[in-house]
């Protein structure tokens, strides 16, 4: 019976450090696993990860893929994190321990450093006020949207927007 346990975290309590330590060597200063076995395609020495459509590294290990900046956390802490895992500057394929915290859904989000690929105006946390036709400032604070005010450019707004991210998300890094 799977209960309350996802498909990832089943997955995840089946690969130990131990596990992990004995087949791949992990570069903290880089984020770069290294195969320490040969078996298939893999070679003692040869730099480990692929990149996923969503863009994060994976690694194939003990019959399971998953996602590097995962396996680092356990490589270093010996536990699986209990949140996500944010990419503090926002490049999903810098897997450098000093980039990686771990953090609630929620402050992962706060973390957003590009906006939706379907922005008219290309600026986080800005659209087109449709009545008006100003551009209008918009964060989420405890999962509700929060307008900021409307502005007569889309920079103005997008400033509004930064600064009150700053003040309001505590992991931001923008």
């Amino acid at each position: 019976m799977i209960g309350q346990y996802t498909k990832q975290k089943i997955k995840e309590e089946r690969l130990s450090q131990n596990d992990l330590k004995s087949q791949l060597e992990y570069k903290k200063d880089f984020g770069l696993f290294i195969s320490k076995v040969t078996w298939g395609k893999r070679y003692i020495g040869k730099r480990l990860g692929c990149r996923h459509k969503n863009g994060y590294t994976t690694i194939s290990i003990h019959g399971g893929v998953y996602m590097a900046h995962r396996l680092a956390w356990l490589y270093e802490y010996g536990v699986w994190p209990n949140g996500d895992i944010d990419h503090i500057d926002g490049n999903k394929t810098n897997n450098a321990l000093y980039n990686l915290r771990n953090v609630s859904r929620s402050e992962n989000n706060f973390n957003q450093k590009l906006c939706s690929k379907n922005s008219k105006t290309g600026l986080l946390g800005v659209s087109r006020h449709k009545e008006s036709g100003r551009y209008r400032a918009t964060i989420y604070i405890n999962y509700k949207q929060k307008c900021l005010g409307y502005f007569d450019t889309p920079e103005e707004a997008h400033q509004a927007y930064l600064t009150a991210k700053r003040e309001l998300h505590s992991t931001c890094t923008i």
